[in-house]
């Protein structure tokens, strides 16, 4: 019956926004893309076997780019050339035909097409970033403040849902906990999900971070949802990604111009936020202790000795080592690997537990290279962007998110698939375009205005 509701209620909200304006399409697929944020299973509502709910973000980016190539074609804003020629465009583009050369690839290898599609899947759900910029071209800084301020709402909500699962022992989420922990007659057990931990979470601390140093939004609202997506943090019990997300959220603070203002600011925020840090123990005891209990690992046995370290450093040496063997270039594609006599963790060759494990693994050195190259590009044009923005704009956030991005490769695979940042990335394309275009273009309206006053002066003397 829950899993009828949110679908009824999804449907309803987005058939409400996109009625008054299209470009809320975009926080809608990416919410199907975290099946609604963990509530509902990759079985609901699927064709068996050929199509799961997330597919379903997939097909309807598919259908938007295909059904826009029949459209009317519109006259395309001027600053679209100077999109067109930066590198960071281009480095996208090849990104994606590389993708679908090492498609044709694996079809091949495999000698069928079923197995790739269902290994290629959520490496094409990236391609809602042309959705995306589509979306973005009329004005990408307004079109974007929407955008995430839907997303905005949706995590809040979504932490809710999550805090609630974890102090309350709300029964949600149809995948149930990835790990429990029993902690005692007196505790009790900790149930550890990651289903339903709420998919833009880290880019909303950094933003709310940002806001609460520059006094931008209501104080308030910024301050209660950094606590919020805080302590969602601290129930995914995950002990590198905590420690990842506060060093960054820490530099995204000093890195700036430290005004008397802003020194007020993290003053104010630093005793707010060691107020609900102490009120943890007694608001969340059990995933305190459990915290504390795998950090404990660390002080016995080291980092570089921690079974999660070890295992890491053991699976990617294994895939470096498949991939060498079979093909350094290119990896194993999308085709399942236990087809050519490897072991793997996963159908696929790459890793779910390290994103540079993973690229290597499918994509092999090359794609690894393209990967990065993208990344690279990305962060000269946001540097660049920063520059014309100053305070006003997203730049600094997505810079500290690009950084984060990589640091969490450690910890995880999720964020090597381009659909969890392609929003980030195209707006700082397009916003950079955008205001080139429009700097460059803002001399010669002057001109020309200065121009019109002195021929106006001039005829009136005569």
């Amino acid at each position: 019956m829950l899993k009828y509701l949110v679908l009824t209620l999804f449907v309803a909200i987005f058939a409400y926004l996109i009625r008054r304006d299209r470009v809320y399409v975009i926080p809608m697929i990416l919410i199907i893309y975290s099946n609604i944020n963990g509530l509902l299973g990759w079985e609901d509502f699927a064709l068996k076997g050929a199509i799961k709910f997330q597919d379903y973000g997939f097909l309807i980016a598919i259908s938007l780019l295909f059904f826009g190539l029949f459209q009317i074609r519109k006259q395309l804003p001027d600053y679209v050339t100077t999109l067109r020629k930066m590198p960071l465009y281009n480095a996208i583009n090849v990104y994606w035909i590389y993708y679908v050369g090492l498609f044709i690839f694996s079809v091949l290898i495999q000698g069928s097409i079923l197995w790739p599609v269902k290994m290629a899947r959520v490496f094409f759900y990236g391609l809602i970033f042309y959705v995306i910029c589509r979306e973005l071209l009329p004005n990408p800084l307004a079109k974007f403040e929407k955008i995430i301020n839907c997303l905005m709402v949706a995590t809040i909500f979504f932490g809710l849902l999550y805090i609630a699962y974890n102090t309350l022992g709300w029964d949600i989420y149809p995948k149930g906990e990835h790990e429990s922990f029993n902690l005692g007659y007196l505790v009790g057990e900790v149930k550890r999900n990651f289903s339903g931990f709420p998919m833009f979470a880290f880019y909303f601390i950094f933003l709310f971070t940002e806001r609460l140093m520059t006094g931008k939004g209501s104080k308030l609202f910024n301050l209660s949802g950094l606590v919020i997506l805080l302590l969602c943090l601290l129930f995914m019990l995950t002990r590198g990604t905590l420690i990842l997300t506060v060093m960054m959220a820490g530099f995204l603070v000093v890195y700036r111009p430290l005004s008397l203002a802003m020194l007020t600011r993290l003053s104010v925020l630093a005793v707010l936020l060691l107020l609900a840090l102490a009120l943890v123990p007694y608001v969340a005891e059990g995933h305190y202790m459990a915290m504390m209990r795998r950090f404990d690992e660390f002080s016995n046995h080291g980092l570089a000795s921690s079974s999660n370290f070890v295992f890491r450093i053991n699976e990617l040496e294994r895939i470096i080592k498949n991939v060498m063997d079979f093909n350094p270039f290119f990896g194993f594609g999308f085709t399942v690997v236990w087809a050519f006599g490897y072991t793997s963790n996963l159908y696929h060759a790459g890793s779910a537990d390290n994103g540079f494990s993973n690229l290597i693994g499918v994509t092999g050195f090359v794609g690894l290279a393209i990967f990065m190259v993208v990344i690279s590009c990305w962060i000269i044009v946001n540097r660049k962007l920063q520059v014309l923005e100053g305070n006003d704009g997203y730049a600094r956030v997505h810079f500290i998110f690009c950084i984060f991005m990589l640091g969490s490769f450690m910890n995880g695979a999720s964020m090597s698939y381009m659909h969890t940042f392609a929003l980030f990335i195209a707006y700082d394309l397009m916003a950079y375009a955008y205001r080139v275009h429009a700097r460059q273009q803002s001399p010669k309206s002057t001109v020309a205005t200065n121009c019109t006053v002195l021929s106006n002066k001039f005829m009136g003397q005569i």
